[in-house]
């Protein structure tokens, strides 16, 4: 058990004077300084002298053009006991080192990388270590920036659509990294391609994530040349869809309402995060598409947008998770289309591992906490190797798993008989954290109560 200090009366006791109390304040406060200055002395002796310790990680992940005159830098910094090593791999293979015999502070090993080829693409991960123990950074994942040719650029297509009726004019975007931007031009010559031309959408004309254009009914207006156009701004290129010269004939006057496309009836949301539910509802005259939950209520105007199409919940509660109606009352889209959504949640920390410092042979846990849904699953590193495969000396003596709706615990528990460094990682299938720290184990009394 940790030291007891005494707690200092302010008053309220029937035998403490009134006098004495700006004196008892100030003791009060005179303490609470010498145990924030011990504190600090504690934080900063272990930020030099101990296991190493990630202070700075990279950006996970990392697209990159493969161009002349471009760089990347990666970027890795620690701190601990002298002489401590820094060392960047690449799919395990290493390709930058760095010792560092004495010093302080903060110790950094940044990875340049010039006029970056697709032989740099893989995944890069920054290991420190010194006597005491072994750590390394989250891996990145550096990936090369593409943007295939769209296979019928050079391909144009004659459509007949009729006055008065949906029509769709499909897109097929090609292979990207990064996701590119995709527009519609209507094409005036046969060569000119301009942003002049691009398609402004409205109540009648609009698109879907797949880039496919709709009219939610056709006019004889429409008649002319269409393709789209498919942007990778990270490479500044852009690539055609086919040419659609599209032909309408006279039609219905009026049609009745029709599903033209709609986005997933079973959306999963991250909690905290925006989710777009869309029914894209074609007709002469344009119908009014209204938004219900599941007790019948409308929903408010304010989440309703693209004139009625799309559904737009914001900074979405678990309380969001539903099911949720488009339709048209009054008409044969009377029924609509249901859409239920579930509301899940990245991992993110109740309690991280602290660091700590004990005699050898001194009993001592390491704690971590997560929540998510799905619950998070809880991996340890001793020494940037997963506990299972760790030596006998480094082995927890048992590890204490607690999964709990929408959180999990796993607590480690030891006796020290070396100084390492501990990771602990939470994943679930949308993301995962992870934290590091260490023991540091040393041979003369130390008071657990500091």
């Amino acid at each position: 058990m940790g030291r007891m200090y005494p707690v200092a009366r302010t008053g309220f006791g029937n035998n403490i004077s009134i006098d004495h109390t700006p004196l008892r304040i100030m003791t009060m406060l005179q303490t609470v300084c010498r145990m924030i200055v011990m504190w600090a002395i504690f934080d900063i002796g272990h930020a030099r002298n101990g296991p190493p310790k990630i202070l700075l990680q990279p950006q996970q992940s990392l697209y990159y053009s493969a161009v002349s005159n471009s760089s990347i830098m990666l970027t890795c910094g620690a701190d601990g006991s002298t002489p401590i090593r820094l060392s960047w791999e690449r799919n395990g293979v290493p390709v930058k080192f760095e010792k560092f015999e004495n010093g302080g502070g903060v110790f950094d090993l940044n990875h340049a990388i010039n006029n970056p080829a697709q032989t740099d693409e893989g995944e890069y991960i920054c290991y420190v270590s010194n006597d005491l123990g072994h750590t390394m950074t989250y891996p990145i994942q550096l990936t090369q920036a593409v943007l295939d040719d769209h296979s019928k650029q050079n391909i144009v297509y004659d459509e007949t659509a009729e006055q008065g009726s949906p029509f769709t004019l499909p897109c097929e975007i090609p292979y990207s990294v990064p996701e590119p931007e995709v527009y519609w031009v209507k094409i005036t010559t046969t060569s000119s391609v301009t942003p002049q031309n691009r398609i402004q959408y409205d109540e009648r004309i609009t698109s879907d994530i797949n880039g496919n254009l709709h009219a939610l009914f056709i006019e004889n207006s429409d008649t002319g040349r269409y393709r789209c156009v498919i942007y990778n701004s990270l490479l500044q290129k852009t690539t055609y869809g086919p040419i659609f010269n599209l032909q309408t004939t006279v039609g219905s006057q009026t049609t009745d309402p029709e599903l033209i496309w709609n986005s997933d009836e079973f959306p999963v949301a991250l909690h905290g995060s925006d989710v777009m539910i869309r029914c894209i509802v074609g007709g002469r005259p344009l119908p009014q598409v209204e938004w219900y939950d599941d007790t019948g209520a409308p929903m408010r105007l304010n989440q309703v947008t693209d004139y009625g199409r799309t559904l737009m919940l914001r900074n979405v509660r678990f309380t969001d998770a539903r099911w949720y109606q488009c339709s048209v009352p009054g008409t044969t889209f009377t029924g609509g289309v249901n859409f239920q959504l579930t509301v899940e949640k990245s991992p993110s920390w109740i309690r991280k591992p602290n660091p700590i410092k004990a005699n050898v042979g001194e009993q001592v846990s390491f704690n971590c906490s997560a929540s998510g849904v799905p619950e998070p699953t809880i991996t340890w590193y001793i020494d940037t190797t997963p506990v299972a495969d760790v030596p006998a000396n480094k082995k927890p003596s048992r590890i204490e798993n607690t999964q709990l709706t929408g959180s999990t615990t796993s607590i480690l528990h030891f006796m020290a008989t070396s100084s390492f460094t501990v990771i602990c990682e939470a994943s679930n299938s949308h993301d995962y954290i992870w934290d590091g720290t260490f023991l540091y184990a040393e041979g003369k009394n130390f008071d657990s109560s500091i």
